[in-house]
């Protein structure tokens, strides 16, 4: 399976695995590799116990700057490995947890229903668009149509972006992602260097003349005004990043393979309209088969050995990577792991992590899933793959290039 590519990370990144050979890479690493090491000298683990071990074992830790500093010297300014070591996934304790408690408060229940009355009116006023096309028997794009509009308009509402720079900021942001890729190349890290610059410019001009609000900029801002010493303007900067990716690359993808379920598991969709249990089955497994998140997105290191249930034991130091998605597909767990079930009773899904550096806007993720789905389903109940979905391509995420549907007339 590894023959013609023997870098996992350059094999897992690629569209066209990830779009029709993924789950049989996946299985092939489990059965026959599960604890694989990298020609870069990465572990990454594929079973499910294996991944649980690594995102909830205390001894497994983010590079402390100065090793972070010693793995990229000379490649990445100074500028943009502050962005990425700053912020509360690339941290440890007790730093983490204050970073994570200035990040949550803009994550509260009061905020997400805030928030909720503008998601439905937005997926409102997206549909009738989107149905009035395909009624003149075109063939859209939702990735374009539906799916980017929708998480940028909610992220970009709930951090206080100006709206005519959310699908600028959409373009960039993900570009920093190799910052924190073991596999990354000189030439990819110089990119995203370049790109950090402009975001970092960008957002030091916002934060200056911001003007208060309800907003998460504003919340940090006047955090960092109020308490520099403890949460200083890099901090805040850094803070915006993982924000920006969690609620839309990852929410994006996700509400798409909510979609994709519907379209080919049609006799499982009305739960999206029944009681709020049954949506939530639908939902929770269509996290768990999608995988929106591939892989783990930042870099870990074993700060002690580990001792693996099958006795496999990982040095100290090593660089470590959990393959969630293969682990979301795990038959130990999951019998028949490709099968769509809504009804299983296994164990949640690692879809939104795990441990100390669980997806810190889950709540906001669940509300879009639950807003958005059942209003698809409801309106445009037969749509209808014009082509085989086509995914970016690119770690962690399986961000979709292209979901194209129609619906009959």
């Amino acid at each position: 399976m590894l023959a013609n590519k023997t870098d996992i990370f350059a094999a897992l990144a690629d569209p066209e695995t990830q779009g029709t050979g993924l789950w049989q890479l996946c299985s092939w690493l489990r059965e026959n590799d599960p604890v694989h090491r990298t020609e870069r000298g990465v572990v990454m683990v594929s079973r499910y116990h294996d991944t649980v071990r690594l995102l909830t074992d205390p001894t497994v830790r983010a590079p402390e700057p100065e090793q972070f500093e010693r793995m990229y010297q000379g490649v990445i300014s100074d500028r943009a490995r502050t962005m990425v070591t700053s912020s509360f996934p690339t941290t440890n304790p007790p730093r983490q947890t204050f970073l994570r408690k200035v990040a949550s408060k803009g994550f509260n229940q009061r905020v997400v229903r805030a928030l909720q009355q503008s998601t439905t009116q937005k997926c409102t006023a997206l549909l009738t668009t989107l149905a009035e096309r395909l009624r003149d028997g075109e063939t859209v794009d939702l990735q374009t149509g539906f799916l980017e509009p929708l998480a940028l308009d909610v992220i970009g509402t709930l951090l206080g972006v100006p709206a005519d720079d959310w699908a600028w900021l959409a373009r960039l942001v993900p570009q920093t992602v190799v910052l924190a890729n073991p596999a990354a190349s000189k030439e990819q890290l110089a990119e995203a260097d370049r790109v950090t610059h402009t975001i970092v410019d960008y957002i030091e001009e916002l934060t200056t003349r911001r003007t208060p609000g309800d907003d998460l900029i504003s919340v940090w801002t006047a955090e960092s005004r109020a308490n520099p010493t403890e949460f200083s303007t890099d901090d805040l900067i850094a803070m915006i990043r993982p924000i920006w990716l969690g609620g839309f690359e990852t929410t994006a993808t996700a509400i798409g393979d909510g979609i994709l379920n519907m379209i080919e598991h049609p006799h499982e969709a009305p739960r999206l309209t029944g009681d709020a249990a049954q949506a939530g089955k639908f939902i929770d497994e269509s996290l768990r088969h999608g995988s929106p998140v591939l892989l783990t997105g930042a870099l870990r290191l074993a700060g002690a050995p580990i001792t693996l249930d099958d006795g496999t034991v990982i040095p100290t130091g090593t660089r470590l990577s959990a393959l969630i998605g293969s682990a979301n597909h795990d038959p130990a767990v999951y019998p028949d792991p490709e099968k769509f079930d809504p009804d299983r009773t296994n164990p949640p899904s690692l879809a939104f992590g795990r441990g100390i550096h669980n997806c810190i806007g889950q709540v906001l993720a669940r509300m879009e899933l639950h807003t958005a789905l059942p209003q698809i389903h409801q309106r445009l109940p037969h749509l209808t793959l014009a082509e085989e979905p086509k995914r970016r391509g690119g770690l962690p995420f399986r961000s979709f290039a292209r979901l194209a549907v129609t619906h009959p007339q």
